[in-house]
């Protein structure tokens, strides 16, 4: 890691309780053991997977002799594809020119899009406090960094805050809404900050005024943090994954974006808020809406309204493309008991068709939960 340009910069000092750079091998074996193998340890959905044995780490599973190469090359492909993807999410980067650059991703509070930047732990280089910075246009603006975030920015010479009519100039009315992937690059060149939009939103920019307007309304809803006490009692987490109720959506990795006051159902642990976008389920689910969604009751799909994964990854936790649909499956009898014949995922509204799952599909299909009510426009259960 010492030898790696980025991950690195995961062991500043200060950051951790040993001096990865100066100890002993005995010490980082230590600061090792804890922290992540003593975490890796941990029961997880009922199972432990990794034992410990003196300085032996392994596998707490067996494994035939036969099919060991083909496991370790697996695990070694899916480190490498996690690696990858959290080098990549460090975002700054040192290119032969030495030019720094970084990237800021539209979020909202209070209604209004902002910036939520790499802090300078992970990102050192970075600025922080008013910084002169060149748009696209060539006009000059001066963004205030603070440690995670940016949300001042004017034109150089004018003390107004225009930071979001900025971010919606660039990105429309949806900026900063759940759902949406906008973000902004700044590049130091020639020891002056510049600054350009990147970007776009998988599915709501071909949304209707009416749908934006819908989703507006629910962006205030959501607070970025509750005390614990308020934590599926009367808040559920939203998630960032823009379920749609046409086809299957857009791929994403859904993230927790904060949470959101139920009223009108009892909050339990398991619930989730998500927001679903497409006409398909209509009247039932206008498109735009925040909905809530809890734990569907083992083999008792049939019939329920179901929001669906489709993962495209090997991991089923780690992103997918999202739908929302009525769940029907026929079964026949085999000697081994029962299996899906068919799995049909049917809209609500008549003019659309329904989504036949074969069987080679069947497999990559994970029930992540029952559609309960829509939360910014309630509609009766």
């Amino acid at each position: 890691m010492l030898e790696h340009p980025v991950l690195k910069r995961d062991l500043v000092e200060g950051k951790h309780a040993v001096d990865h750079q100066n100890a002993s091998d005995k010490e980082w074996t230590a600061w090792w053991t804890k922290w992540p193998i003593d975490r890796w340890l941990d029961e997880q959905n009922g199972q432990r997977w990794f034992t410990l044995s003196g300085d032996g780490f392994g596998l707490a599973i067996d494994c035939p002799e036969e099919l060991r190469p083909h496991l370790e090359a697996m695990t070694e492909e899916l480190v490498e594809g996690r690696l990858a993807r959290y080098i990549q999410s460090k975002r700054l980067q040192e290119d032969s020119a030495n030019r720094l650059a970084f990237t800021g991703k539209v979020s909202h509070a209070g209604g209004r899009p902002i910036l939520f930047i790499p802090d300078q732990t992970q990102q050192p280089g970075r600025p922080v406090g008013p910084t002169e910075v060149q748009l696209p246009d060539g006009s000059l603006w001066v963004f205030k960094f603070v440690k995670v975030a940016c949300n001042v920015a004017m034109p150089a010479g004018n003390d107004k805050n225009q930071l979001s009519d900025l971010l919606r100039q660039w990105f429309g009315k949806d900026a900063g809404l759940p759902g949406t992937d906008f973000r902004v690059r700044f590049e130091l060149q020639n020891g002056k900050w510049v600054a350009a939009p990147i970007g776009a939103m998988p599915v709501a920019e071909e949304l209707k005024e009416s749908e934006v307007l819908v989703a507006s309304d629910f962006s205030a809803m959501v607070q970025p943090r509750v005390a614990k006490s308020a934590r599926y009692t009367t808040h559920v987490p939203v998630f960032d994954l823009v379920a749609a109720a046409g086809g299957f959506g857009n791929e994403s990795l859904p993230e927790e974006i904060g949470w959101v006051e139920v009223t009108g159902h009892n909050v339990k642990p398991g619930m989730f808020a998500a927001r679903v976008v497409g006409e398909s389920m209509q009247p039932r689910i206008p498109s735009g809406s925040l909905c809530l969604f809890g734990p569907c009751p083992a083999g008792k799909r049939q019939g329920r309204l179901l929001l669906v994964q489709l993962n495209t990854h090997s991991d089923p936790e780690d992103g997918g493309r999202y739908t929302v649909k009525r769940y029907h499956s026929t079964k026949r009898a085999t000697q081994d008991g029962w299996e899906h014949q068919a799995i049909e995922l049917q809209p609500l509204n008549p003019k659309y068709s329904p989504i036949d799952v074969d069987e080679n599909v069947a497999a990559d299909l994970r029930v992540l939960g029952e559609f309960l009510m829509v939360l910014n426009n309630p509609v009766d259960d």
